[in-house]
């Protein structure tokens, strides 16, 4: 991952004396939160695809259900201000797409 720092140029030139030099510096994505003393998000896992397409049909069903839940619990968590991780909602939203993906093949498939 690439981050750009802009520092005041040493070596004065005669096309731009006060100019600002861009330095590139290559970094991975823990050592930039350290840089900016900040924690880095804990890693929160959804299920795979393959897993989830190992699921019965009525394990897809409380699969849905649940993650429906906890969308709505988070939509509520939003608007009171509450909420911990707002990525977490994106994530559910997208293994919500990957159970009704499934399901709605393995109804087809039959």
């Amino acid at each position: 991952m690439f981050f750009l720092n802009w520092t005041v140029s040493r070596s004065l030139s005669r096309v731009n004396p006060c100019a600002w030099q861009r330095i590139n510096y290559l970094c991975d994505q823990n050592s930039w939160f350290v840089i900016h003393s900040i924690q880095p998000p804990p890693k929160e896992t959804t299920m795979k695809l393959k897993d989830i397409k190992a699921l019965g049909t009525n394990e897809l069903r409380q699969r849905e259900a649940e993650l429906r839940k906890e969308s709505f619990n988070l939509r509520i968590q939003k608007q009171v201000g509450q909420v911990e991780n707002p990525v977490r909602a994106r994530m559910i939203r997208r293994e919500l797409a990957r159970v009704l993906t499934v399901a709605n093949q393995n109804s087809s498939a039959k």
